[in-house]
């Protein structure tokens, strides 16, 4: 497995940083410092004396283990705070670098190498002792640029610490982080920064500030009176959108019809679904589409019929067929005509059906065959069906005819008996009063 890569921290102190816990551990080979005695690492304990701090020697190696108390967070917790804080805190981080005074140690400036509280004062782990422990010296040169990079990386968050510090020339920068970048020693950071405090103080000035309690209730009122306000907004853009428009529409076509313009009540009405129109516009839609004959599926004398004998009492559903049709849906026109179970209405829209099929140029023709078949054969049913009831009737027709013109004989024939014996009485009658004489 590949070794841990070394931090910027790690490289400069030549040493090895491990965390457990809440405690922090340096590991410097003795080889590779100065320090000869442990007592002149005793420096170390005597800054930031809330820190619990232990210094051991081995054979090989100098460890050094620092226990903040636990009010001090680690600095990746900075990134979570607000803007002010974060500004406050770099001012607190250059503040500390520059009132440093303890000649002997010397601070060096990384994000691992600093803890806060919660009052924002940032405060360095390890330190170095001069002669003894690295950094062995204070580079004011490397303070600045070391210091630079950490506040860019609190307050503008665009690229790691060590990219600030090692490429800053180089690296694409937002206008704060180049003022910043800019400055040339920590006074003049230090007088940016407190810019930039006092900045965000004037603006919150003109901030309205109330409890966080009353602002938590009030934003729910505000959430509740939105949650009641929606319905009342979707109805009124479903009416301003939707139900006016509609209106208007029907308003419209109820004008053509009356004038007999069918084409223009079919245009204006096509866009609207027919089963939520009221009756009384189905009815005139179904007439217009009888009218204007869509599909050519009417002789004159059929529309004529059509249209004399539908009312507003007429069932619905004979509208909504006559829509079907003339909207080319005929496969619902053909469900509506077999639940009217009336035979006309079938064959009108199985003729529509196929012609529809027929004229469909998506369709190969072995798949427009395979629907016609069905279609042609009920056709075809119908048809022989037809055909039988009008011999039957012919037949029918005769058969009373002949029966009338029989029964005329009959009646007839029983008229000239009922004479024949009135003139027979008549005649007796008369001869018996001649005798009597």
């Amino acid at each position: 497995m590949a070794d841990k890569k070394s931090s910027y921290l790690e490289e400069q102190l030549e040493a090895v940083m491990k965390k457990e816990g809440g405690t922090y551990t340096f590991i410097f080979q003795k080889e590779t410092i100065k320090l000869l005695d442990g007592l002149e690492a005793a420096p170390i304990k005597d800054i930031n004396p809330s820190f619990q701090k232990e210094i051991q020697l081995t054979e090989d190696e100098v460890i050094i283990s620092i226990q903040p108390p636990p009010a001090y967070q680690e600095f990746r917790f900075i990134h979570a705070k607000d803007e002010k804080s974060k500004w406050i805190f770099s001012y607190q981080l250059v503040d500390a670098v520059l009132k440093h005074d303890v000649k002997r140690l010397h601070p060096i400036v990384s994000p691992e190498n600093i803890v806060f509280h919660q009052g924002l004062a940032p405060a360095f782990l390890h330190y170095g002792v001069k002669e003894s422990i690295p950094p062995y010296e204070t580079d004011e040169h490397r303070l600045l640029k070391e210091v630079k990079a950490v506040v860019l990386r609190v307050v503008d968050h665009e690229y790691q610490f060590q990219e600030y510090a090692a490429y800053n020339e180089t690296l694409k920068l937002s206008e704060l982080a180049k003022e910043i970048s800019e400055k040339k020693s920590l006074e003049e950071l230090s007088a940016l920064i407190e810019q930039k405090i006092k900045a965000i103080d004037a603006k919150e000035k003109t901030l309205l500030t109330i409890p966080k309690k009353k602002w938590k209730i009030e934003r729910y009122i505000g959430l509740g009176l939105l949650v009641l306000l929606i319905p009342a907004l979707v109805y009124t853009i479903y009416t301003f959108f939707f139900a006016m428009p509609k209106q208007e529409a029907y308003v419209e076509a109820n004008k053509y019809y009356l004038n007999k313009q069918y084409s223009q009540v079919v245009d204006t009405l096509e866009k609207y679904p027919a089963n939520q129109m009221p009756v009384s516009l189905q009815y005139e839609l179904a007439i217009s589409y009888v009218q204007t004959n869509q599909g050519s599926l009417l002789l004159d004398q059929h529309k004529k019929e059509i249209t004399e004998t539908y009312t507003l009492q007429t069932d619905p559903q004979y509208f909504l067929f006559w829509i079907h049709i003339g909207q080319g849906n005929s496969k619902e026109a053909l469900d509506i005509a077999r639940v009217l179970g009336d035979d006309r209405y079938i064959f009108t829209a199985l003729v529509a059906y196929r012609n529809e099929i027929q004229n469909d140029d998506s369709l190969s023709a072995e798949e427009k065959q395979k629907q016609l078949d069905p279609i042609i054969k009920e056709m075809a049913k119908y048809e022989e069906k037809e055909t039988t009831e009008t011999s039957t009737n012919d037949s029918s027709g005769t058969s009373q005819t002949d029966e009338t013109a029989e029964q005329k004989e009959q009646s007839k024939a029983d008229q000239e008996k009922k004479e024949k014996e009135s003139e027979a009485k008549k005649k007796t009658s008369q001869t018996k009063k001649d005798e009597k004489k």
